[in-house]
């Protein structure tokens, strides 16, 4: 399981004796323009540092530009998706005959 949109470290502790849980996604309010914004900055280093203690990854969602790639890095996040990478991908569907 991965949480997605997360905004704070509030809760992140009680997710101790959730062994399914495998990582965790900071919401795209905070990721968006934040190597221009100080607070999205302390946050993020927050829910990381608190997903540290539990051995949890942290990805970022909605990453746009390299300035925002390389400040999440800085502040340790260890993946990332959005437009920077990638337009979203057409969805597509498979059918199977039998």
């Amino acid at each position: 399981i991965v949480i997605d949109n997360v905004q704070s470290c509030d809760k992140i502790t009680a997710l101790v004796n959730y062994n399914e849980v495998c990582a965790l996604k900071v919401s795209y309010d905070l990721v968006h323009l934040v190597n221009e914004n100080l607070q999205n900055q302390k946050q993020i280093k927050k829910i990381v540092a608190a997903a540290k203690l539990l051995y949890l990854p942290v990805h970022a969602v909605g990453v746009e530009t390299k300035k925002e790639l390389f400040m999440l890095t800085k502040l340790g996040i260890v993946g990332a998706q959005g437009f920077y990478f990638s337009e979203p991908l057409q969805e597509f569907t498979q059918v199977v005959s039998y």
